[in-house]
């Protein structure tokens, strides 16, 4: 009887991969902590006590318009405007002292132009000891002109509509009103906050009811039109002469997703429409 061979644990597998003798790379949290910082979307500064930028990511830089490397040491009021440095100390003030600031303000940039920023800040410890703030910055100009647009649009429209000498009324999809202008206060005798939310209907007589419905109709799937009719002012009475009412949908430019039906009344004998 032959004495058996004993098996070596190795024997049969094949040779280790080369990386498998190299020694793994710790995990280290504040590398892996930096690296996220580096790559965000939104602008990342870290400030010191002194006020003066310790680092900041990419972002930052592309915001600013200058060198990563240029950055450090750089003072917190040579980055924002002058108009807004002394209400942005104040703010990162209280930062300092463990509030947490949220505010809107203005940027410079290298090339001197102005960008609003929506800014979030919070005091930075390690260990126990304040070392600054941290605040992230995004870039809000284009969000900020498109509301100064709607806001300078919808003023316009509204400056339109109370000083119009036609009777102008908008509904919802339901035939509710939605606003009334001055000149339909007049002739109807309704104060407009008495008829916004109401259907509009029961100012119609029963007889023109129908076609005013039916217009309406033809106005919420964009048609324009134009037709007679009478109705009751607040008083009960029904208005003397017919009025002639053009309807129309009413698209907002900078809110396209927005609509109104809109109906605008004259006195027959006095209105022409083209």
């Amino acid at each position: 009887m032959t004495k058996g061979r004993r098996a070596s644990p190795t024997r049969g597998m094949g040779a280790p991969p080369p990386n498998a003798a190299l020694k793994r790379r710790a995990f280290d949290p504040q590398r892996v902590t930096a690296e996220i910082v580096a790559v965000l979307a939104d602008a990342v500064v870290v400030t010191g006590v002194d006020r003066h930028v310790l680092s900041a990511n990419r972002a930052a830089a592309e915001l600013f318009g200058r060198p990563l490397d240029d950055l450090p040491g750089t003072p917190i009021d040579d980055l924002v405007a002058a108009a807004e440095r002394q209400h942005v100390a104040e703010l990162e003030h209280l930062a300092v002292e463990g509030e947490e600031q949220r505010y809107e303000t203005k940027i410079v940039t290298a090339t001197g132009d102005e960008r609003v920023v929506a800014v979030s800040t919070t005091p930075l410890v390690v260990e126990g000891e304040l070392l600054g703030t941290v605040a992230t910055l995004r870039d809000v100009t284009e969000e900020k002109q498109a509301q100064d647009t709607l806001a300078r649009s919808e003023a316009r429209y509204r400056n339109l509509f109370e000083s119009a000498s036609d009777a102008i009324a908008t509904f919802d999809a339901n035939g509710r009103f939605t606003t009334f202008n001055h000149a339909a206060e007049i002739i109807s005798g309704y104060r407009r906050e008495e008829l916004v939310g109401q259907w509009f209907a029961p100012m119609l007589p029963d007889d023109e009811l129908p076609k005013a419905l039916a217009h309406f109709q033809k106005a919420l799937a964009g048609e324009t039109g134009l037709f007679e009719t009478s109705f009751y002012r607040k008083d009960g009475d029904a208005t003397s002469s017919p009025r002639r009412w053009r309807t129309s949908r009413r698209r907002s430019p900078v809110r396209p997703a927005c609509s109104k039906r809109v109906s605008i009344g004259r006195t027959a004998t006095s209105a022409r429409f083209r």
